[in-house]
Protein backbone atom coordinates (compact mmCIF):
# COMPACT_ATOMS: atom_id res chain seq x y z
CA UNK A 1 0.00 0.00 0.00
CA UNK A 2 1.23 3.49 -0.70
CA UNK A 3 2.04 5.54 2.41
CA UNK A 4 -1.14 8.07 2.69
CA UNK A 5 0.37 11.39 2.42
CA UNK A 6 1.59 10.15 -1.39
CA UNK A 7 -2.22 9.31 -1.78
CA UNK A 8 -3.62 12.95 0.24
CA UNK A 9 -1.44 14.66 -2.04
CA UNK A 10 -2.41 12.72 -5.59
CA UNK A 11 -5.87 13.33 -4.62
CA UNK A 12 -5.25 16.76 -3.37
CA UNK A 13 -4.28 17.82 -6.65
CA UNK A 14 -7.39 16.19 -8.83
CA UNK A 15 -9.82 17.56 -6.16
CA UNK A 16 -8.13 21.25 -7.18
CA UNK A 17 -8.30 20.71 -10.45
CA UNK A 18 -12.17 19.25 -10.53
CA UNK A 19 -12.96 21.97 -7.85
CA UNK A 20 -11.86 24.68 -10.72
CA UNK A 21 -13.94 22.63 -13.22
CA UNK A 22 -16.87 21.53 -12.20
CA UNK A 23 -18.13 19.45 -15.23
CA UNK A 24 -19.18 16.93 -13.15
CA UNK A 25 -21.45 18.42 -10.67
CA UNK A 26 -24.29 16.84 -9.51
CA UNK A 27 -22.97 13.59 -10.93
CA UNK A 28 -22.68 12.10 -7.20
CA UNK A 29 -22.43 13.58 -3.68
CA UNK A 30 -18.50 13.46 -3.82
CA UNK A 31 -18.77 16.60 -5.91
CA UNK A 32 -21.70 19.08 -3.70
CA UNK A 33 -19.25 18.05 -0.82
CA UNK A 34 -16.30 18.97 -2.78
CA UNK A 35 -17.57 22.58 -4.05
CA UNK A 36 -18.29 23.39 -0.29
CA UNK A 37 -14.30 23.44 0.12
CA UNK A 38 -11.74 25.31 -1.10
CA UNK A 39 -8.59 23.60 -0.21
CA UNK A 40 -8.25 19.88 1.17
CA UNK A 41 -6.95 18.49 4.45
CA UNK A 42 -6.28 15.03 4.83
CA UNK A 43 -10.05 14.62 6.88
CA UNK A 44 -11.40 16.33 3.87
CA UNK A 45 -10.16 14.01 1.34
CA UNK A 46 -10.62 10.89 3.59
CA UNK A 47 -14.45 12.01 4.02
CA UNK A 48 -14.95 13.04 0.40
CA UNK A 49 -13.17 9.65 -0.31
CA UNK A 50 -15.80 7.35 1.82
CA UNK A 51 -18.41 9.01 -0.22
CA UNK A 52 -17.17 7.80 -3.68
CA UNK A 53 -19.19 4.60 -4.73
CA UNK A 54 -17.07 4.50 -7.53
CA UNK A 55 -19.17 4.59 -10.36
CA UNK A 56 -17.04 5.93 -12.74
CA UNK A 57 -18.75 8.08 -14.63
CA UNK A 58 -16.76 11.23 -13.66
CA UNK A 59 -13.86 9.42 -14.86
CA UNK A 60 -15.76 9.14 -18.74
CA UNK A 61 -16.89 12.29 -18.69
CA UNK A 62 -13.59 13.98 -17.50
CA UNK A 63 -11.33 16.18 -20.22
CA UNK A 64 -8.21 16.20 -18.14
CA UNK A 65 -8.38 12.09 -17.64
CA UNK A 66 -5.16 10.17 -19.37
CA UNK A 67 -4.01 11.27 -21.86
CA UNK A 68 -4.11 14.14 -20.67
CA UNK A 69 -1.20 15.21 -19.09
CA UNK A 70 -3.06 16.06 -15.60
CA UNK A 71 -3.91 12.36 -15.61
CA UNK A 72 -6.97 13.08 -13.60
CA UNK A 73 -8.74 9.83 -11.89
CA UNK A 74 -11.02 10.85 -9.21
CA UNK A 75 -12.79 6.98 -9.06
CA UNK A 76 -9.17 5.80 -8.83
CA UNK A 77 -7.33 7.61 -6.57
CA UNK A 78 -10.19 8.04 -3.83
CA UNK A 79 -10.29 4.16 -4.14
CA UNK A 80 -6.82 4.21 -2.52
CA UNK A 81 -7.49 6.58 0.13
CA UNK A 82 -10.54 4.62 0.83
CA UNK A 83 -8.85 1.43 1.67
CA UNK A 84 -5.79 3.29 3.52
CA UNK A 85 -8.43 5.00 5.74
CA UNK A 86 -9.75 1.65 6.55
CA UNK A 87 -6.54 0.52 7.95
CA UNK A 88 -5.73 4.39 9.61
CA UNK A 89 -9.23 4.73 11.81
CA UNK A 90 -8.91 0.79 12.62
CA UNK A 91 -9.12 0.33 16.48
CA UNK A 92 -7.29 -0.66 18.31
CA UNK A 93 -4.41 0.63 16.61
CA UNK A 94 -1.92 -1.95 16.88
CA UNK A 95 -4.15 -4.20 14.35
CA UNK A 96 -4.29 -1.90 11.45
CA UNK A 97 -0.76 -2.60 10.56
CA UNK A 98 -2.35 -6.31 10.06
CA UNK A 99 -5.05 -5.19 6.84
CA UNK A 100 -1.69 -5.28 4.81
CA UNK A 101 -2.44 -8.71 4.16
CA UNK A 102 -5.64 -8.82 5.93
CA UNK A 103 -6.48 -12.49 3.50
CA UNK A 104 -3.58 -14.18 5.61
CA UNK A 105 -4.66 -12.94 9.04
CA UNK A 106 -7.90 -13.75 9.02
CA UNK A 107 -7.12 -17.34 7.60
CA UNK A 108 -4.32 -17.47 10.24
CA UNK A 109 -7.02 -16.25 13.41
CA UNK A 110 -10.24 -18.24 12.51
CA UNK A 111 -7.48 -21.43 12.54
CA UNK A 112 -6.04 -20.74 15.90
CA UNK A 113 -9.27 -19.69 17.08
CA UNK A 114 -10.86 -22.98 16.38
CA UNK A 115 -8.26 -24.64 17.50
CA UNK A 116 -7.76 -23.02 20.61
CA UNK A 117 -11.74 -22.90 21.21
CA UNK A 118 -11.48 -27.10 20.69
CA UNK A 119 -8.91 -27.54 22.70
CA UNK A 120 -10.35 -25.11 25.59
CA UNK A 121 -13.34 -27.66 25.31
CA UNK A 122 -11.67 -30.66 25.33
CA UNK A 123 -9.72 -29.74 28.70
CA UNK A 124 -12.44 -28.22 30.38
CA UNK A 125 -14.30 -31.93 29.85
CA UNK A 126 -11.94 -34.39 30.71
CA UNK A 127 -9.65 -34.42 27.86
CA UNK A 128 -9.33 -36.50 25.21
CA UNK A 129 -10.23 -39.43 26.46
CA UNK A 130 -13.60 -38.19 27.30
CA UNK A 131 -13.84 -37.28 24.18
CA UNK A 132 -13.80 -40.29 22.40
CA UNK A 133 -15.12 -42.25 25.49
CA UNK A 134 -18.49 -41.83 24.00
CA UNK A 135 -20.37 -41.37 27.86
CA UNK A 136 -21.48 -37.94 26.23
CA UNK A 137 -24.07 -40.40 24.16
CA UNK A 138 -23.18 -38.15 20.61
CA UNK A 139 -24.72 -34.76 22.15
CA UNK A 140 -22.79 -32.16 21.44
CA UNK A 141 -24.02 -29.89 23.95
CA UNK A 142 -23.18 -32.49 26.81
CA UNK A 143 -19.44 -31.51 25.26
CA UNK A 144 -19.63 -28.04 24.02
CA UNK A 145 -22.13 -26.33 26.80
CA UNK A 146 -24.96 -23.97 25.25
CA UNK A 147 -23.64 -20.72 27.68
CA UNK A 148 -20.11 -21.50 27.13
CA UNK A 149 -20.51 -21.32 23.24
CA UNK A 150 -22.71 -18.44 23.64
CA UNK A 151 -20.04 -16.91 26.21
CA UNK A 152 -17.06 -17.57 23.55
CA UNK A 153 -18.38 -16.41 20.24
CA UNK A 154 -20.74 -13.65 21.97
CA UNK A 155 -17.23 -12.17 22.82
CA UNK A 156 -15.79 -12.24 19.96
CA UNK A 157 -19.11 -10.23 18.22
CA UNK A 158 -19.05 -7.61 20.87
CA UNK A 159 -15.23 -7.14 20.42
CA UNK A 160 -16.09 -6.54 16.78
CA UNK A 161 -18.93 -4.46 17.48
CA UNK A 162 -16.64 -2.23 19.45
CA UNK A 163 -13.87 -1.95 17.21
CA UNK A 164 -16.43 -0.84 14.28
CA UNK A 165 -18.06 1.51 16.55
CA UNK A 166 -14.53 2.94 17.45
CA UNK A 167 -13.38 3.09 14.18
CA UNK A 168 -16.33 5.34 13.44
CA UNK A 169 -16.14 7.83 16.01
CA UNK A 170 -12.42 8.36 15.22
CA UNK A 171 -13.53 9.00 11.81
CA UNK A 172 -16.56 11.13 12.68
CA UNK A 173 -14.16 13.51 15.25
CA UNK A 174 -11.60 13.69 12.30
CA UNK A 175 -14.23 14.97 9.80
CA UNK A 176 -14.89 17.87 12.11
CA UNK A 177 -18.66 16.67 12.70
CA UNK A 178 -20.28 17.07 16.77
CA UNK A 179 -21.44 14.02 18.32
CA UNK A 180 -24.68 15.65 18.97
CA UNK A 181 -25.24 15.94 14.82
CA UNK A 182 -25.63 11.76 15.10
CA UNK A 183 -28.99 12.83 16.52
CA UNK A 184 -30.21 14.38 13.13
CA UNK A 185 -33.03 11.77 12.12
CA UNK A 186 -33.98 13.68 8.38
CA UNK A 187 -30.00 12.59 7.57
CA UNK A 188 -30.50 9.22 9.50
CA UNK A 189 -33.59 8.40 6.90
CA UNK A 190 -32.34 9.99 3.77
CA UNK A 191 -28.69 7.88 4.26
CA UNK A 192 -30.71 4.72 5.11
CA UNK A 193 -32.88 5.84 1.95
CA UNK A 194 -29.57 6.02 -0.17
CA UNK A 195 -28.23 2.56 1.46
CA UNK A 196 -30.87 0.54 0.69
CA UNK A 197 -32.00 1.68 -2.58
CA UNK A 198 -28.69 2.00 -3.97
CA UNK A 199 -29.09 5.41 -5.75
CA UNK A 200 -26.21 6.09 -6.55
CA UNK A 201 -25.04 2.96 -8.58
CA UNK A 202 -27.89 3.96 -10.41
CA UNK A 203 -25.82 6.82 -12.59
CA UNK A 204 -27.17 10.20 -14.07
CA UNK A 205 -30.96 9.50 -15.28
CA UNK A 206 -31.06 6.05 -14.01
CA UNK A 207 -28.81 4.56 -16.66
CA UNK A 208 -26.70 2.55 -14.39
CA UNK A 209 -23.06 2.69 -13.85
CA UNK A 210 -20.09 3.15 -16.70
CA UNK A 211 -18.79 -0.15 -15.67
CA UNK A 212 -16.83 -2.47 -16.45
CA UNK A 213 -15.66 0.50 -19.39
CA UNK A 214 -17.21 3.62 -20.79
CA UNK A 215 -21.13 1.89 -21.38
CA UNK A 216 -23.49 2.28 -19.00
CA UNK A 217 -25.16 -1.00 -17.56
CA UNK A 218 -26.94 -1.60 -14.39
CA UNK A 219 -24.93 -4.50 -13.62
CA UNK A 220 -23.02 -3.29 -10.82
CA UNK A 221 -27.00 -1.88 -8.78
CA UNK A 222 -28.68 -5.31 -9.71
CA UNK A 223 -25.53 -7.82 -8.57
CA UNK A 224 -24.87 -5.79 -5.05
CA UNK A 225 -27.43 -7.25 -3.22
CA UNK A 226 -26.59 -10.75 -4.52
CA UNK A 227 -22.75 -10.74 -3.91
CA UNK A 228 -20.07 -8.65 -2.83
CA UNK A 229 -17.16 -8.09 -5.63
CA UNK A 230 -13.87 -6.11 -5.72
CA UNK A 231 -14.84 -3.28 -8.89
CA UNK A 232 -11.55 -2.66 -10.60
CA UNK A 233 -11.02 1.09 -10.84
CA UNK A 234 -10.61 2.53 -14.52
CA UNK A 235 -7.15 3.20 -15.14
CA UNK A 236 -5.63 0.28 -12.96
CA UNK A 237 -4.38 -1.26 -16.53
CA UNK A 238 -2.65 1.77 -17.73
Amino acid sequence: MQKIDVLIQEADKNLTICNACRYCEGFCPVFPAMERRQSFGAADINYLANLCHNCSECYYACQYAPPHEFRVNIPQSLAKIRKASYQHYAWPGPFARLFNNNGLVASLALGLGASVILLLFIALNGGLGQLFSGQHGGDFYAFFPHNTLVLAFGSVFLFAMLALLMGFLNFWRDSGEKLRDLGNLSAWRQAWSDALSLRHLHGQEDRGCTYPDDNHSHWRPEGSPVFMSHAETPGDSK
